[in-house]
């Protein structure tokens, strides 16, 4: 299978995986430690690489979109995110809060006026992969 993972940092993990100690992984590979260390390491950003990958292409392209206009209520926000999942027969496991903390963490702390609980950006609300991500529109 094509795969971003090296064969060693592959079999590496799967040593790992069944409890092998660094020693014996080392061992079983004919590497040093520091090289099992180097090859666990790099395989982990490797993968964290590859999911944000797949996240940014699931923002851009994914299966369904939104539009949210600078001075939309945040209540209406949220009603048009549980709308979408609903549409697209998704559960979306996450309170309100969490919910305007997806807000934030796209978009920025600026992006939410708390005062009159406000949306004072554009955004791009996004279901990929049965999941629901916020983009705003300056980091599209």
């Amino acid at each position: 299978m094509d795969s971003y993972l090296t064969e060693k940092q592959v079999k590496a993990l799967r040593l790992m995986v069944q409890g092998f100690s660094i020693d014996e992984i080392a061992n079983e590979l004919g590497t040093s430690k520091s090289n099992v260390y180097y090859l666990i390491r790099s395989a982990k950003k490797a993968v964290e690489r590859s999911r944000n990958t797949i996240r940014i292409y699931e923002e851009i392209v994914g299966n369904r979109r939104i539009r949210v206009r600078r001075g939309s209520e945040v209540n209406e926000v949220i009603r048009m995110m549980i709308n979408l999942a609903n549409e697209e027969g998704v559960k979306i496991a996450l309170t309100t809060a969490e919910l305007v903390r997806r807000i934030i963490n796209a978009a920025g702390v600026s992006c939410l006026d708390v005062t009159n609980w406000v949306i004072n950006c554009d955004l791009t609300i996004a279901l990929g992969n049965g999941d629901l991500s916020v983009v705003s529109s300056d980091n599209v």
